[in-house]
């Protein structure tokens, strides 16, 4: 039985609050600003279809599509595939996602971002990943393969 849960932190929620969004240069034909994710280098390129392997290279995670895409500041549903590092659908104990924005120490406040398991096929969907403020963010899955084996799969993305 897969067990699928999400990071849920109060001080998250804390830290989110004291960062002002409309602080953050979101580019603007309005003001003519430069966007937020206009230098940005650690930012990947979405493409349906992109896999990410694991830290260890135990396990990657394909994101088969995003809506909207590529992923915007706002709310996004992701659906994805766990895989093993031979592309083999991978059963797991557990997977924490926590969506962390590294530049500001925080992470998104939203309580109701699920990650829901599908069939026996490693697909799943990620519902209601807020990105709420531009700039360069990252969705960590923790996957606990085993209770002795874990591995971390990140994806990077800016969004103005």
């Amino acid at each position: 039985m897969r067990r699928v849960k999400l990071v849920s932190i109060s001080a998250v929620a804390l830290l989110a609050l004291a960062c002002d969004p409309s602080s953050e240069e979101s580019g603007s034909e309005e003001t003519g600003e430069p966007s937020a994710c206009a230098e940005e280098t650690r930012a990947m390129s979405y493409g349906a279809g992109m896999e990410v392997m694991g830290e260890a290279g135990l396990a990657k995670i394909m994101l088969v599509d995003a809506s909207p895409a590529p992923p915007i500041r706002d709310l996004n549903d992701w659906q994805l595939s766990l895989m093993d590092a031979d592309g083999a659908p991978l059963e797991v104990m557990s997977i924490e996602v926590t969506p962390w924005m590294p530049d500001h120490g925080h992470g998104s406040p939203n309580p109701d971002t699920a990650l829901l398991a599908g069939d026996e096929t490693g697909s799943y969907e990620l519902v209601n990943l807020d990105l709420f403020m531009a700039g360069y963010w990252e969705v960590h899955f923790d996957i606990e393969i085993d209770a002795e084996t874990s591995e971390r799969v990140t994806y990077g993305f800016c969004v103005d």
